[in-house]
């Protein structure tokens, strides 16, 4: 999955940078304010999974579960 986003990265932009004393966990909500979601026009680049949503938090993509807002699963630096 990261060949394929890195081969469509110069459609994606990254989201805004993180704190350094903020991180993204897995099971955890992601932190209010730190990441936006991705625009519909960017996300006919990325797989996708029904009842989940892709997130851009600085240069990491970030998957969320819709219902609970709890983080799946985060590709680091994936973001150009």
């Amino acid at each position: 999955m990261r060949r394929d986003i890195n081969r469509s990265s110069h459609y994606l932009r990254p989201g805004p940078p993180l704190p350094r004393h903020m991180h993204l966990v897995v099971g955890r909500p992601l932190p209010h304010g730190w990441h936006h979601r991705v625009p519909p026009g960017q996300l006919k680049h990325l797989p996708q999974y029904p009842g989940y949503e892709w997130h851009s938090a600085g240069r990491d993509l970030v998957l969320v579960a819709v219902t609970t807002g709890l983080v799946y699963t985060i590709l680091d630096n994936v973001l150009n």
